[in-house]
């Protein structure tokens, strides 16, 4: 799943490396911490890297996100540098919003809720919602964590079949730090 919130965003990145912690080892996942990508993660296999560039009023966006499939669940961690302008006259609450809506549209989700969430001193917006099965695919749970840290917008998303177990997500989603 892609999360693309709205058409104003902007990130340089590198590839980034995949090394186990001691954490990870005993679960089978490794620590996943792209060069440029000011994050650390954990997850089951090395992330795909995809981009895609839109036009806006404020120029070309460019959005990169990593994405970990297996054959019922997937991963996936988007981070962005917005425009300053954006920041400035959007602000969070508009971000957050978009946020939420491409989600929803991209997944073909429906709203479950929408609730602030924190991570160390970040704030940030949870979205959690339910997708219909669609091609061969059961019915999907799905979790979107949203931080906003200066310019950079980090969407971490998981889903996973509805009714099944949550806890590779919450492991997705208790190992992702913000690094400087």
């Amino acid at each position: 799943m892609r999360c693309s919130p709205v058409i104003m965003a902007f990130v340089v990145a590198l590839l980034g490396a995949v090394v186990p912690s001691a954490a990870d080892a005993q679960s089978g996942w490794t620590t996943f911490a792209p060069a440029a990508g000011r994050f650390t993660v954990s997850v089951p296999s090395t992330p795909t890297l995809s981009t895609s560039k839109d036009s806006s009023p404020v120029g070309e966006i460019t959005e990169y996100t990593y994405t970990v499939n297996t054959p019922t669940e997937s991963f996936t961690l988007n981070y962005q540098d917005l425009p300053e302008l954006a920041v400035m006259f959007g602000g969070t609450g508009r971000i957050y919003g978009g946020a939420r809506d491409g989600c929803l549209k991209d997944a073909g989700g429906t709203l479950i809720s929408f609730t602030k969430v924190q991570l160390d001193t970040h704030n940030g917006m949870q979205l959690l919602y339910q997708a219909p099965s669609s091609e061969g695919k059961p019915a999907q749970q799905g979790r979107v964590r949203m931080f906003l840290v200066g310019r950079r917008l980090f969407v971490v998303a998981a889903t996973w079949p509805q009714g099944a177990s949550a806890a590779d997500a919450d492991q997705f989603f208790n190992s992702f730090k913000i690094v400087k």
